[in-house]
């Protein structure tokens, strides 16, 4: 009697502890919907914030766009209301911005673009230009040659041979600087162009070093104004519709960087060099 009795106590004790047990870990009522709804809320959230965060770099990626080219043509007006919630202060200068005049201009300048409208193309006789430098394309020797070379020395007198043979010439893609002399522009940039040899000399290169260098040196003097040639586009053979993307580029590169010259010259020796430099700005 004893061991059944003791038996029946245990069992019923264990049973006890059990059920103690089992009532301590069920959930309480509506615990599963709860957690459900907070892990629903919980995505809803983090899904609006990346979204407000993609949104945000996206205007934030166009406001630097705008602030840097000047351009809005791009921007439609959604994008106005959507950057008007993000970041209102800009709102005001975008949309004052697309009230601007948007026409392009006869040389193919993208609109609103402060780079491109510092150049300009011109059908003109580059040794009779009221600038502060015209460019020579000159040869080696800088002693004075054929086409743009010649009426350059001719135009400016035989004060420029005299300056030009104490530089001891000049490297093809390189510059130098001489005074214009009996010329209306107050500074001469020689520079010498490289011979087209059918693509495999580098021409390309030395052409756009050639553009470079002559608006380095401008910008060492402090010049405002600058008109180059069609370097190399004479008797030295450069195709002029390869030489003009080359000559644009160079030159927009170089602007883009420098607040001088403030205005650039492109200048065609005739109404076929005239259309091809168009074409190239019109890129």
């Amino acid at each position: 009697m004893r061991r059944g009795a003791s038996s029946t106590s245990r069992f019923s004790s264990e049973s006890t502890w059990r059920r103690r047990n089992q009532s301590h870990r069920k959930w309480p009522d509506g615990y599963p919907t709860v957690k459900i709804l907070f892990f629903v809320v919980a995505a809803a959230l983090a899904l609006y914030g990346l979204h407000r965060l993609a949104l945000w770099m996206e205007v934030r990626g166009w406001i630097y766009y705008v602030n840097h080219t000047g351009s809005t043509s791009t921007l439609s007006q959604a994008f106005l209301e959507v950057q008007s919630i993000v970041d209102p202060g800009k709102k005001i200068v975008l949309e004052t911005m697309r009230e601007e005049k948007s026409d392009e201009s006869a040389f193919g300048a993208p609109p609103g673009d402060p780079v491109s409208r510092r150049i300009e193309i011109v059908h003109e006789d580059i040794t009779k230009l009221d600038v502060d430098a015209i460019v020579n394309a000159a040869n080696n020797s800088l002693l004075g040659g054929g086409g743009v070379d010649g009426a350059i020395h001719r135009a400016a007198g035989p004060e420029l041979l005299a300056e030009c043979r104490s530089l001891n010439g000049c490297e093809t893609g390189d510059a130098k600087v001489t005074m214009g002399h009996a010329l209306p522009a107050r500074h001469v940039i020689h520079t010498v162009g490289p011979v087209w040899s059918g693509g495999e000399q580098c021409e390309r290169d030395l052409l756009a070093r050639c553009y470079r260098r002559s608006l380095e040196e401008a910008r060492e003097l402090g010049l405002e104004t600058i008109a180059f040639p069609a370097i190399s586009c004479g008797v030295y053979g450069f195709p002029p519709e390869l030489a003009a993307p080359i000559a644009v580029a160079e030159i927009q590169r170089f602007l883009s960087t420098s607040p001088l010259p403030s205005r650039v010259l492109l200048v065609a020796f005739d109404e076929r060099m005239q259309a091809i430099l168009s074409r190239a700005m019109a890129r």
